[in-house]
């Protein structure tokens, strides 16, 4: 299963579906005794040869190409947007020691914050 993305997203595996076929084919029975007998088919060679070609075919064209998830692009800037606003804020008013300890804190928050958004952005973008 490949990786998830937070601002890519990409077609579930599950939609990629591959079809067998029940032709020319050797017949063998089921491996359970407890229960009736049931036949089920072992696709011949030249089947299974084909089967390989169809598969490896649908995998050289690729998937589905990946979206770009906006709404999350956005809330997290919005998320870096308020930080900031919050570091600025706290800078002006720097009067007491708690409010310079809490700019210390908002700074390097968005610092941390603008640096995993840069990154994940470049890291799944290149991933693609």
């Amino acid at each position: 299963m490949p990786p998830m993305g937070i601002f890519f997203t990409s077609p579930p595996a599950s939609s990629v579906i591959v079809t067998t076929r029940r032709s020319s084919s050797t017949t063998a029975s089921s491996p359970t005794t407890d229960r009736p007998t049931e036949e089920y088919r072992i696709p011949g060679k030249e089947h299974q040869e084909q089967m390989v070609q169809e598969v490896a075919s649908g995998a050289s064209a690729g998937t589905a190409p990946s979206t770009f998830s906006w709404g999350r692009f956005i809330v997290a800037v919005l998320l870096l947007v308020i930080v900031g606003a919050g570091a600025v804020y706290t800078a002006i008013d720097a009067k007491a020691d708690k409010m310079q300890d809490m700019h210390g804190v908002l700074v390097h928050s968005f610092e941390l914050l603008l640096g995993a958004l840069v990154g994940l952005l470049t890291g799944e973008s290149v991933h693609q």
